[in-house]
């Protein structure tokens, strides 16, 4: 069973939670109407062009498969996928379950079923009355839930989070690829030094360095 990486839009993919007159570094304004806004006065949505890259990259060399777990649904294969570089991808709906307590423990509990999970979101401590029912159902089944800060961003922290879950993952599940003998390794020992203390390779520590590089890269200040 191959595991699973949820990804949130709001928080994760679109730091909303920012300082609204400057947005984060590397990333793109874009205006959107959607329910309940308008063209004068559109849902302001600040999205990094070379997330998807990332994403992908990292679920590829972990064997991972992307899936959408957020509040824009399907809406995010349509008007988020494009914008940050990610293909389409498999929606978990959640019905009238949000705002409620379920908010989406009960569909992604029913989703996952025993394949592993990693799920980045920001909102786990909001709806934190499901989570007890959600837990008792992972029992046994390995469960990454991580929080990631709605006013930065997806970061290198982040990515480096599920990179050392996936490394923990029993044997029946995929193991992470090696990359291509022509990788660059410019592999930064201080920022990777969680990593060499569990024992991975210097070619896998590459990888993970070359996606810090790419966060850093694209990284610039701008305002609105």
């Amino acid at each position: 069973m191959r595991p699973l990486l949820l990804l949130d839009v709001d928080g994760p993919l679109n730091p909303f939670a920012g300082k609204p007159e400057r947005r984060p570094d590397g990333y793109t304004t874009h205006r959107m109407v959607l329910d309940g806004w308008t063209e004068q006065h559109p849902l302001r949505v600040w999205l990094n062009p070379d997330h998807g890259r990332m994403l992908t990259d990292l679920a590829v060399e972990c064997g991972l498969d992307l899936v959408w777990a957020t509040t824009w649904q399907h809406l995010a294969n349509t008007m988020i996928a494009p914008l940050v570089g990610l293909p389409e991808l498999p929606v978990i709906e959640f019905g009238d379950a949000l705002g409620t307590a379920a908010w989406k423990w009960d569909a992604v509990t029913t989703y996952a079923g025993d394949r592993p999970l990693a799920w980045l979101d920001d909102d786990f401590h909001q709806w934190r009355h499901g989570r007890p029912k959600f837990d008792m159902a992972r029992l046994g089944r390995p469960t990454l839930l991580h929080t990631v800060d709605a006013r930065i961003g997806i970061t290198y922290n982040d990515l480096s989070a599920v990179a050392e879950w996936a490394l923990t993952l029993p044997s029946d599940a995929p193991a992470p690829q090696a990359p291509s003998p022509d990788a660059p390794d410019d592999t930064d020992q201080t920022d990777m030094s969680r990593l060499a203390a569990l024992g991975t390779d210097e070619e896998w520590v590459g990888i993970l360095q070359d996606l810090n590089g790419e966060l850093a890269e694209t990284g610039r200040m701008a305002r609105d």
